[in-house]
């Protein structure tokens, strides 16, 4: 049940004339919110150029916007959006949104993700076999465009199905590329239309284009043959309910935000995991026990516990999204504190994810914040890395599922450890990317049986404790 507040002054941020707080926000639009946060409190106010703001960290006002009251509020339009994303349900609203986002559910439900799984941990096996040559050498590795890339062809291959090209992988290469660019510089100017022909808009029409061509080409094959795949454009055509443009437009939609939010979640948890080595030993010691040295199968999700909370830590640490925004649709207020149509209200999982009280100790990684029994103490709105509400991420569960299988596949076949003379990564853009790179040594970890073997003449030593 959500408190009521005590009526207060919202503070204003004092920003520059006409720009507001767009340099700031420019520079690092997460840092300048927590900043503010804890400068001023749960509620405040500031502008980018003409663009007022209202900013809310309490987990009650976040339940408020995103589970209870969706009605009052409507997706924030961010027309730049529209020119990687197309017309997809992440960035409609409306009836449209809710005709779109029907089609595409039972497509990415939980048994529907389930069958991506044997891919998801064949493409990340094939990955770190690769991992193991630099481990035999002694050489660092540079993890996050290892991850990149395979999420890339992941991501292709589970939305358009098997019959994926090298030049399809090369135009969502270039789209992964120039998206962070795009990205931060449109939302930290707002008022400056996306049709404008500046640099970032224009090579992102243009990578997007390349994209384009190879999802239209993708649901023009698409036959009744092809339409017996388990991939998520087979599922979605046979349902019938969309028309191939509304298809198109759909697919392209989730391949730029799929391969993003897994991509920066997985380059983040090696380099978490590499200062954390009994945690690592934990997630191996829990597939050991669940599958030995045989595959990782869907069926083994329920199991994988242990790995999941790690997951969901790294998630609350670094989501791959950091804000949401939403539009007023009539005069309302959030628990006592107005807002009017015309303006913007706003959410941070970066934020409301550090409240300290609600997780102690906030910039702490320790897992154990999951168990059952820590969770069901906090409040809802304490934790949304995929958002809440009904638009609670539709690949929400396929995101988790790879998230989940990948960290088990890679760390029951190897250890990970900092390299040395590397800065760590600094979270930087929309989209939380490791700015630097993730740089590691890997080392092989022993087989189940050659562990047997090697306990067999000495006492088991314990696994080892989270730091």
């Amino acid at each position: 049940m959500l408190t009521t507040r005590e009526p207060i002054a919202v503070p204003e941020v004092r920003g520059l004339p006409l720009i507001g707080s767009a340099a700031a926000c420019a520079r690092d639009f997460k840092g300048f919110l927590l900043e503010q946060w804890r400068q001023h409190g749960d509620v405040i106010r500031f502008t980018i150029g003409r663009d007022r703001f209202t900013f809310f960290a309490d987990p009650d006002d976040v339940a408020h916007l995103l589970r209870d009251n969706p009605q009052d509020f409507t997706k924030a339009p961010m027309a730049f959006l529209e020119i990687p994303m197309r017309r997809s349900m992440l960035i409609l609203d409306g009836e449209l949104w809710h005709r779109r986002r029907g089609a595409f559910r039972a497509s990415l439900n939980v048994s529907a993700a389930a069958g991506t799984a044997s891919q998801v941990v064949d493409k990340v096996g094939a990955m770190v076999e690769r991992w193991t040559a630099f481990a035999d050498e002694g050489r660092e590795l540079e993890a996050s465009e290892e991850i990149l890339a395979m999420q890339l062809d992941l991501t292709l291959s589970t939305l358009l199905g098997p019959a994926v090209t090298e030049a399809d992988r090369r135009a969502l290469h270039g789209v992964a590329k120039t998206m962070p660019w795009f990205n931060d510089r449109n939302l930290a100017m707002p008022v400056i239309p996306p049709s404008l022909p500046l640099p970032w808009n224009r090579r992102m029409r243009s990578t997007a284009a390349a994209l384009l061509d190879v999802v239209t080409s993708a649901v023009e094959r698409e036959d009744a043959a092809t339409r017996e795949g388990a991939h998520v454009l087979a599922r979605v055509a046979r349902a019938g309910a969309l028309a191939p443009e509304e298809l198109r437009d759909e697919l392209i939609g989730l391949i730029v935000a799929g391969y993003e939010s897994t991509y920066c979640t997985l380059s983040w948890m090696l380099h978490v995991l590499s200062s954390h080595p009994g945690w690592q030993e934990r997630v191996a010691d829990e597939v050991r026990s669940l599958a030995g040295d045989a595959p990782l199968e869907a069926a083994h999700l329920s199991g994988l516990t242990v790995t999941r909370r790690v997951v969901d830590e790294v998630l609350r640490l670094y989501p791959p999204f950091p804000m949401l925004v939403r539009s007023p649709a009539r005069p309302t207020d959030v628990r006592g504190v107005a807002v009017q149509p015309g303006t913007w209200v706003m959410v941070s999982q970066w934020v409301t994810h550090r409240h300290p009280a609600h997780w102690i100790d906030p910039d702490r990684f320790d897992p154990d914040r999951f168990l059952p029994e820590a969770a069901r103490e906090r409040p809802a709105g304490a934790y949304f890395p995929f958002g809440e509400g009904p638009r609670l991420c539709v690949g929400r569960q396929p995101g988790l599922v790879a998230l989940v299988l990948a960290t088990a596949t890679i760390l029951r076949a190897v250890q990970v450890s900092p390299a040395p003379g590397h800065a760590p990564p600094v979270p930087t853009g929309i989209a939380i990317r490791p700015q630097g790179g993730v740089w590691i040594h890997v080392t092989r970890r022993p087989t189940s049986a050659g562990t047997a073997r090697a306990e067999g003449s000495t006492a088991r030593q314990p696994a080892g404790v989270p730091e």
